[in-house]
Parts: structure tokens; C-alpha cells; sequence
């Protein structure tokens, strides 16, 4: 059993804040908010020291050409489709939290 610490946020000013003063390892990012997409987000916390270094995955139900396309490269670091996802998610984070202490 894993002893992360999780949290969630909902839209997309309140999830830049709390990233900002959370400062997390691994974000999961849905690409479709109101207001500020998902893309403007990524990007707001790559701009930021505090977060800049966070594994951003783009957690969505758009497909991945859909992301691609619209993404610079530096927005994710990984995608993951909305859906029957729960092992490739699981999987994803999994490689991502080697190196991180619980």
C-alpha cells in the first residue's frame, strides 16, 4: 500500500494555487476546464520554480493526437485516456514515484 499524500482541486485558478503551495511530485491535469484549459495550466506551472520540476500527466478524455497537436512538448511529461485507464494509470504513476519517498 502506498502512503503518498494526495489531493484534489477542482478548475483550474484553484489548481495552479494549490500546486503553487502544495508543490507536488506528480499532477494529474484534465484538459478540459472552463475558463483556463487544461494546456494554459500545464504551462502556468512550468513557468513557476515551485513547480516547474512536477511530472505533469494529461488526464483526459480527448485522444492523444488531440493533445499533441495542441501541447508544446514541454507541457506533459505523459497522457493517459479517460475511461477503462486504471492500469495504465496506475502503471504511469508507478514509474514515475520510483524515485520519489513516500
Amino acid at each position: 500500500m502506498s502512503k503518498h499524500k494526495v489531493t484534489a482541486v477542482y478548475g483550474s485558478a484553484a489548481a495552479i494555487a494549490a500546486a503553487w503551495v502544495w508543490k507536488p511530485d506528480v499532477v494529474l491535469l484534465d484538459i478540459s476546464m472552463p475558463r483556463i484549459d487544461g494546456f494554459a495550466v500545464a504551462r502556468a506551472l512550468r513557468s513557476n520554480l515551485r513547480t516547474t520540476a512536477s511530472v505533469i500527466v494529461a488526464l483526459t478524455a480527448h485522444d492523444e493526437g488531440f493533445v499533441r497537436k495542441r501541447s508544446s512538448h514541454a507541457d506533459f511529461d505523459a497522457y493517459c485516456q479517460k475511461g477503462l485507464m486504471l492500469d495504465s494509470l496506475s502503471t504511469l504513476l508507478a514509474s514515475f514515484m520510483r524515485d520519489v519517498p513516500p
